[in-house]
């Protein structure tokens, strides 16, 4: 599965970062320079309609499913099911998405969208789509889906402050079984999971305590988690992406210099 995230924090310059992550061992170093070198099409008629997007799940290789806002700041999901020749707009209940939010499939029939405090959910392919409520004092910044379990990462706010928040789902977000023992202080801002026995994911974001980027990594289906840090004055990152249980490309941003590479 395909989720791509657009970043949710604005800093200047941007930072580029190749992390090897090795499941139960740590990080490991193989710093790489990182040049884009691709070209786009305008593929849809529906892009009047919009003017944010959010997040993109591709569940195969011809259907794929949009989040983003509209003008008025309003959800608005879009999807194709011949890999983006044509796109239609999916009718979903009317929920506030000024920025950010993340969507994530299980399978083509059933998807999962999360803004900030709301969800909404389909089972047929997003012919109708069902709002839930998330648990309180939780903003949801991002969900990764694979198999039958969906993993949501974010923060939680109470009387004690801000901390690292992740939960999982089996039923769509009907219900949610919350991690514990994550940081304080850390805002959690994308997650990207790979299954290989274990579901190992990484989730990433910032320490507003410390003004450094975070890094959350579970390899036992977000049951536990163990902390690792970026070094060279990183202050965030804002998506991750992983193609194995050992590899995983991020996306941050420093306040003070440019740089690409990988760190221990």
């Amino acid at each position: 599965m395909i989720n791509f995230s657009k970043a949710k924090s604005v800093f200047v310059p941007v930072l580029l970062v190749l992390l090897s992550i090795l499941a139960g061992l740590g990080v490991s170093t193989n710093a790489s320079a990182v040049t884009p070198n691709v070209s786009w099409s305008n593929i849809s008629s529906q892009k009047a309609a919009i003017s944010n997007i959010a997040s993109v799940a591709c569940p195969s290789a011809s259907d794929c499913f949009v989040l983003a806002s509209t003008s008025t700041n309003y959800l608005a999901i879009f999807a194709t099911t011949n890999g983006g020749s044509t796109w239609s707009r999916q009718s979903t209940p009317a929920i506030n998405l000024n920025v950010g939010g993340g969507i994530a499939c299980e399978s083509v029939s059933n998807c999962i969208a999360v803004t900030s405090q709301e969800l909404i959910s389909t089972t047929n392919g997003g012919s109708t789509w069902t709002a839930s409520n998330l648990p309180t004092g939780v903003s949801v910044n991002d969900i990764f889906c694979t198999n039958a379990i969906c993993v949501a990462v974010g923060a939680i706010y109470g009387q004690a402050g801000e901390s690292a928040y992740a939960a999982t789902t089996s039923d769509l977000g009907q219900t949610w079984s919350a991690s514990s023992g994550l940081p304080a202080n850390v805002q959690l801002n994308e997650i990207s999971c790979f299954q290989s026995g274990s579901l190992d994911c990484m989730a990433v974001g910032l320490n507003t305590g410390t003004n450094a980027a975070a890094i959350e990594i579970t390899t036992n289906g977000a049951t536990s988690w163990r902390s690792s840090t970026v070094s060279n004055g990183i202050t965030t990152l804002t998506s991750v992406g992983c193609s194995s249980s050992t590899t995983c490309n991020v996306v941050g941003f420093s306040n003070t210099f440019n740089l690409a590479g990988a760190y221990t």
